[in-house]
């Protein structure tokens, strides 16, 4: 199982990633909306991508179309301000609103994942 994390705050990728370490799935990570997009233009197909909205540059509502354009990776959206995009409530396949709990955060992404591979297994 192989996550991408999209977050432009340096701390919070590391603290994903070491979440993530703990439950023995490998993370990547994309400072940006523009290396993510480029990840996904180049084939890169995480089980699920971890993805900021307010990022620099290309922001997050571009790569969350570009991700559903031309992958079938689960993307949970991680943001301090669930209001400003309400859209993401109804189509993103979860929604993390940060500060969050760890132990909330460990049982969705398990279950994110979880779900990733079965769907994996039947294809």
């Amino acid at each position: 199982m192989k996550v991408l994390i999209v977050e432009d705050d340096m701390d919070m990728r590391i603290l994903l990633k070491n979440v993530l370490a703990g439950l023995n799935i490998e993370a990547e990570e994309a400072p940006d909306g523009e290396s993510a997009i480029r990840r996904i233009e180049s084939g890169d197909e995480p089980d699920l991508v971890l993805l900021d909205l307010h990022l620099p540059g290309v922001d997050g509502w571009a790569v969350y179309k570009a991700l559903r354009e031309k992958t079938r990776s689960k993307i949970a959206v991680v943001t301090a301000d669930v209001i400003a995009a309400p859209e993401f409530v109804n189509e993103a396949d979860a929604v993390f609103v940060k500060p969050f709990r760890f132990t909330e955060l460990i049982v969705k992404l398990t279950s994110l994942l979880a779900g990733a591979k079965r769907e994996g297994e039947q294809e």
